[in-house]
């Protein structure tokens, strides 16, 4: 299984920042989510 930090870096070669690759991961992972969820699950602040 591929972990969240591969995939980031997968979508760094796109453009998106390793942040932003990281959020979108947690936020297509969750679905419909708080903030603070994607935040906890991506580790970004």
């Amino acid at each position: 299984m591929i972990s969240l930090e591969e995939y980031a870096n997968v979508l760094s070669d796109f453009g998106l920042t390793h942040n932003q690759a990281k959020a979108y991961i947690a936020t297509v992972q969750l679905g419909i989510a708080s903030i603070s969820q994607v935040s906890k699950v991506s580790k970004v602040r």
